[in-house]
C-alpha cells in the first residue's frame, strides 16, 4: 500500500510539473503571437496611411507642387521624414 501511494504521489507531482511546463510554453507562445500580431497590425496601419497619403499627394497639381518646392518623385522621401522613418534632411522655413 505504501509503494502504491508513493507511486501515485510521484506521478501526480510529475503531472503538475508537466502542466506548469506546458503553461510556461503557452505563455511564451502567447507572448510571441501577441508581438507578431502587433507588428503585423503596425505594418498594415503604416501601409494604409502611406496609401492614403499617396492618393492625397497625387491629387495635387503641378503648380501646387512647384509652389511647395517639391516634385512628384520626392513623395517617398517627404513621407518617410514626416512619420520619422528617415532623418529630416530638408531645411525648414518658419513663418
Amino acid at each position: 500500500m505504501n509503494s502504491i501511494s508513493a507511486n501515485w504521489k510521484d506521478r501526480s507531482h510529475q503531472a503538475v510539473l508537466n502542466a506548469i511546463e506546458l503553461d510556461n510554453e503557452d505563455r511564451k507562445l502567447g507572448s510571441f503571437l501577441r508581438t507578431a500580431l502587433r507588428a503585423l497590425w503596425h505594418r498594415a496601419a503604416t501601409a494604409r496611411r502611406y496609401a492614403a497619403d499617396r492618393r492625397e499627394f497625387e491629387r495635387l497639381d503641378d503648380h501646387t507642387l512647384r509652389d511647395l518646392g517639391i516634385s512628384r518623385d520626392e513623395f517617398d522621401s517627404y513621407w518617410a521624414e514626416s512619420i520619422g522613418l528617415a532623418e529630416r534632411s530638408r531645411r525648414r522655413v518658419s513663418d
